[in-house]
């Protein structure tokens, strides 16, 4: 198993770069994605012609300042209405769209090829990058965007398949080990090269370098102020 499970060469950076959020199908919903859809539609009918002036202006949930100069009352806090542009809602509805449009069309083309959903790939590469390629059922949930009960049937049946065992801690379930097996590292490096392709023939081929760096920049912050939301 350790010889097995081994890194190859450069293998580390091209797994840690395929990580994947759970798609509409499988254990992994996405209902944030599927509300905030909701919503838009409501905030785009505002905002076309003759809509009603009045919609365009938003009370948010209560938050903190996300701390950059210059960009005025999107960073809110307590009662604040935030007055969303037009430009701005353009780039929301761009950004979900795309992301929704972009893993649905590479969830097609893993079921064409027979190989792992991406539900299935984040669960086992999480495991892969875990020390000993093991994780407690909690630390697998933190690790990925799953709910709990969802990730616990959905590591029943990676179970089933073979691509990962439970290792018992005590007579505590919750305190079960997921282990990745030989076969669950064979079907991640199945699966690579297709979702890879994926990725550069709908995602990468349209973005130049400078782009590159400027959507991670953005993604990067985007992401570290909720995480740090979260944790107040």
């Amino acid at each position: 198993m350790e010889n097995e499970l081994a890194w190859r060469p450069g293998e580390r950076q091209i797994f840690a770069s395929s990580r994947a959020t759970p798609t509409s199908q499988g254990a992994g919903k996405l209902t944030p994605l599927l509300t905030a859809r909701a919503w838009l539609v409501g905030a785009s009918a505002c905002l076309r012609p003759g809509g009603a002036s009045s919609c365009k202006t938003l009370t948010p949930t209560p938050g903190t300042p996300c701390g950059r100069q210059g960009v005025g009352p999107l960073c809110y806090t307590g009662n604040m209405t935030a007055e969303l542009e037009e430009a701005q809602l353009t780039a929301w509805r761009s950004f979900l769209t795309a992301h929704a449009t972009l893993i649905d069309r590479i969830e097609h083309e893993l079921v064409e090829a027979n190989v792992l959903p991406l539900s299935w790939y984040d669960v086992l590469l999480a495991l892969y990058e875990a020390p000993d390629h093991r994780l407690r059922m909690h630390e697998l949930a933190r690790a990925i965007v799953l709910s709990r009960s969802g990730l616990t049937r959905l590591v029943d049946r990676l179970e089933a398949e073979g691509l990962l065992f439970r290792e018992r801690s005590g007579t505590d379930r919750r305190g079960a080990y997921a282990v990745l097996t030989d076969a669950g590292l064979a079907a991640l490096r199945q699966t690579w090269p297709v979702y890879a392709r994926g990725i550069a023939e709908h995602f990468a081929c349209y973005l130049s370098d400078e782009e590159v760096r400027t959507l991670t920049e953005v993604f990067q912050r985007v992401l570290a102020g909720a995480r740090e939301k979260m944790q107040l």
